[in-house]
């Protein structure tokens, strides 16, 4: 499998400064393709080298008509291509961004995507959540949501930025680190106001050695191509 970040990437990334290490670039691309081809910058950040963020194949759990939760395995979190073992390895000790449930919710004005971590705490270069949806009328929005110590995230607060890089301005998100929480909101309004929505989603750190880290709610492999989506979601 290609890697998710390569070690030049991540050399890269180190050897800029300290602000600039906060954050990173993502890239979404069809889901038998690899996450990251090439680095691709955010306009927005565009001194910032690029690793990435994918999604790995989803196993449905509704919990409702107007919702669809994924439940994933604690201890299932992967280091992307490190340098030390030249290629994907499972760190089951490392709970920072380990992903244990993830829930798709098309209420009667937003669509609310609410993600659950083993920790989510303010550590490391980056952490990013990245969420793909698609509607009724084929609309596709990429949403990343990066948070970091650095003064683009808002100091821990976090970022939201479309799959391009450009600011996602009508959607809101809140960060709890004390519940361990990421929730993005996305207004049914700026999605067309679709009948039903279809998500996918996948989280990520950078930690302070430029270490990447990946997690999907879906399965326990590596986190390196993007799933199918979600079954239709209805507006409930």
């Amino acid at each position: 499998m290609p890697p998710l970040a390569s070690p030049a990437t991540r050399s890269a990334i180190l050897q800029r400064p300290p602000a600039a290490n906060a954050y990173a670039s993502l890239s979404f691309r069809a889901s038998r393709e690899p996450v990251l081809g090439r680095p691709h910058m955010l306009r927005r950040l565009a001194t910032l080298s690029a690793c990435a963020v994918a999604l790995a194949l989803a196993s449905p759990a509704a919990a409702h008509a107007s919702s669809h939760t994924l439940a994933d395995t604690r201890g299932d979190v992967w280091a992307m291509d490190t340098p030390e073992a030249g290629q994907n390895t499972q760190v089951p000790q490392h709970q920072q961004g380990d992903i244990l449930r993830t829930l798709f919710r098309h209420k009667d004005r937003q669509v609310v995507v609410r993600t659950t971590f083993s920790e989510l705490d303010r550590v490391g270069q980056l952490s990013v959540v990245v969420v793909k949806l698609r509607t009724n009328t084929g609309m596709v929005r990429r949403i990343a949501l990066l948070a970091g110590p650095g003064r683009d995230t808002h100091r821990w607060r976090g970022v939201l930025t479309r799959g391009d890089g450009r600011p996602m301005a009508c959607a809101s998100h809140l960060i709890d680190y004390d519940a361990d929480v990421a929730e993005i909101r996305i207004p049914r309004s700026c999605l067309g106001n679709p009948r039903w929505v279809q998500g996918s989603l996948a989280a990520g750190t950078i930690a302070r050695d430029g270490t990447f880290f990946a997690d999907n709610p879906a399965n326990d492999g590596p986190t390196v191509h993007l799933p199918p989506f979600t079954p239709r979601i209805p507006r409930g």
